[in-house]
């Protein structure tokens, strides 16, 4: 039977704390920041800024000083500089409403100091999009796009695996590869240009049911952390413990797959821990299956 598990690691509550009190620290001692109101949460070594500054040197500073923390995995900075309106949030809520009307779109906007929020239905991540394009001339602090993906038929993740193979064939651009998970596609191969890399993420979000897509894919001259991530599994897999064990893996954005078969019930979990030491590596999505021969 297959089976998805996620890598618990060692100390990750506390390693989260030092890094949360880290940031508190820096913050409070920066006198440019100290007296801003910035909320900060740590989550598996990934670290979250909201709130508002006064402008927008603010931001990229805090941004850098939560990049010097040892141990930092990934920041998702949503800091922003307040809007000085003099539009209000119902004269807002109009002009999306004319957009609406205008493009004969099929969703509700909400707007509230001066956030606006989009609600509805489509059936492809291209078209939600592409309908957030449409607002982003109004002046607001932030679009939130609340659309759902709603495909016109049932779909699971070994069904989009298929049809996403179909869509990306037609791009003739071979020797690509795709894994779905909870119906994100990672994407990853080899491209001669950032144009064939784009109409490959754009067709790929033209597939109903598709919420995202995570792009692993490299163009001629760039450099991949993911090919790093995959020479140092093809070294762990040398081990004697592994030999005769049929084990095939694929990294996307610092996801790792494991699959294929393991005979010593040891090895299931022994690659999944080592794999999961790598640096850079995020997450460990444990697929592989104990036969016995």
């Amino acid at each position: 039977m297959k089976e998805e598990r996620f890598l618990p690691a060692k100390g990750k509550i506390a390693e989260d704390r030092r890094i949360l009190k880290r940031v508190e620290n820096l913050f409070k001692r920066d006198e440019a920041l100290k007296n801003e109101k910035i909320d900060i949460s740590v989550v598996s070594g990934e670290v979250f800024l909201d709130g508002e500054v006064r402008d927008k040197t603010l931001i990229k500073r805090a941004e850098k000083l939560v990049r010097s923390i040892k141990g930092v995995k990934k920041i998702v900075n949503s800091l922003s500089v307040p809007v000085r309106r003099s539009i209000s949030d119902e004269d807002i809520e109009d002009a999306a409403t004319k957009i609406i009307k205008e493009r004969n779109l099929s969703v509700n906007v909400s707007v509230r100091n001066g956030i606006l929020k989009i609600f509805g239905s489509v059936s492809t991540l291209k078209e939600k999009k592409t309908i957030e394009t449409y607002f982003k001339s109004l002046p607001v602090k932030r679009i939130e796009n609340q659309i759902k993906i709603e495909p016109p038929f049932p779909v699971n993740d070994f069904a989009l695996e298929s049809l996403l193979f179909d869509a990306l064939r037609e791009l003739k651009i071979f020797h690509l590869r795709v894994k779905v998970l909870n119906k994100i596609a990672y994407i990853k191969g080899n491209v001669e240009s950032e144009e064939e890399k784009k109409a490959v993420v754009d067709r790929a979000s033209e597939v109903p049911g598709v919420l995202g897509v995570v792009n692993g894919i490299v163009s001629r001259g760039d450099r991949s952390k993911d090919v790093e991530i995959e020479n140092k599994i093809s070294e762990i897999l040398k081990d004697r413990m592994f030999t005769k064990d049929n084990i095939s893996f694929f990294s996307v954005g610092g996801v790792v797959f494991l699959e294929g078969e393991v005979t010593n019930p040891s090895s299931l979990y022994a690659i999944e821990e080592k794999v999961g030491k790598i640096s850079g590596v995020r997450k460990v999505i444990n697929r592989l299956i104990g036969v016995i021969r």
